[in-house]
């Protein structure tokens, strides 16, 4: 599967590089977005929007809905690269 009619490994490889490149990607995007400070930042984009939206508690931990938001985010910036 993936050999075209000479043999070669051409599909594969490309397939495999981009596995490997969206997962490098996702895990840099993880390691820069999963801090404090970056919910910070999307608290006060969010509660721009509305100020019942509320993304962190009182000790600037992510709620789920910061964690889903956040998750989404990611998602986008992958799927756009």
């Amino acid at each position: 599967m993936g050999y075209n009619s000479s043999g070669s490994k051409h599909i594969d490889d490309f397939e495999y590089k981009s596995k490997i490149r969206s997962s490098i990607i996702s895990a840099i995007l993880f390691m820069i977005l999963s801090n404090k400070v970056s919910y910070k930042i999307l608290d006060i984009i969010t509660s721009s929007i509305s100020q019942s939206i509320s993304v962190i508690d009182d000790e600037e931990n992510p709620l789920f809905l910061g964690t889903i938001i956040m998750a989404v985010v990611i998602a986008i910036i992958v799927f756009v690269m």
